[in-house]
């Protein structure tokens, strides 16, 4: 794995264990749906251009901590973090403006999207809703252990 992913990784990892909320929540989730972007992408280029069929298939070779697959706990109302959203049967020709990961999490009314394109909008709860519910998307990630 290249070094700056690795050291995106670590950056994710720090923000989410220290908690944070607001504007730093905003920053962090935006964070986590790129670095998904990233490992989508690094993951095409060794698989002929062909997104994974799942976030899954990222899982030990691309990201090995299954805590990068879930959104922390929002709040201490939060039960537990939740699978990030992802669209599965997407390859590098799909449309820039595809959406192809989504945060779990509402902060502040918006939702971060990310895009085959490489980068993530925010998005009004409202307009978040309305890409996810097309039925080609899934929540599922590895098990946390």
């Amino acid at each position: 794995m290249p070094k700056f992913l690795s050291l995106t990784l670590v950056f994710v990892c720090l923000v989410s264990i220290t908690g944070c909320s607001g504007g730093k929540r905003k920053k962090l989730e935006h964070a986590r749906v790129q670095t998904l972007l990233i490992h989508c992408r690094a993951y095409a280029t060794d698989h002929n251009g062909n997104y994974p069929s799942g976030l899954t298939d990222l899982f030990p070779k691309y990201i090995q901590l299954a805590s990068n697959f879930y959104s922390p706990p929002h709040n201490a109302t939060d039960d537990l973090p939740q699978a990030y959203y992802y669209r599965p049967g997407l390859n590098v020709g799909a449309k820039v403006d595809e959406p192809l990961v989504v945060s779990p999490h509402v902060v502040k009314g918006k939702v971060n999207v990310g895009y085959v394109g490489g980068f993530v909008r925010t998005l009004d709860k409202e307009d978040a809703q309305k890409i996810l519910a097309k039925p080609e998307w899934e929540q599922k990630a590895p098990s946390l252990k």
